[in-house]
């Protein structure tokens, strides 16, 4: 039972220290998510196929993919944090 305590002292702190990362970068994230759907992004997308951005810019930001899966994982963690915050934890 030590041995148990001693890990959920380790892992709660590791939870609360990356939800509270997790949380500070939501703004972050939701500047990002507008930007994928605004026609801002749709200009440099085109931009760049059309090949009238720099060679050695980054632009991991306008792959489709990229982004895409970024906002879907974002759902399914927001979805599986809602899930754990609905469980009854009386057992605990």
């Amino acid at each position: 039972m030590e041995e148990i305590l001693n890990q959920a002292e380790t892992v709660l702190t590791n939870v609360e220290q990356s939800l509270e990362i997790f949380e500070q970068f939501q703004s972050s994230l939701a500047s990002l998510f507008a930007y994928y759907e605004s026609k801002e992004w749709m200009r440099h997308y085109q931009m760049d196929e059309a090949e009238q951005l720099p060679k050695d810019m980054a632009r991991g930001v306008l792959s489709e993919d990229a982004v895409y899966n970024t906002i879907a994982r974002h759902r399914e963690l927001m979805k599986k944090i809602k899930e754990l915050g609905s469980k009854d934890h009386s057992s605990i």
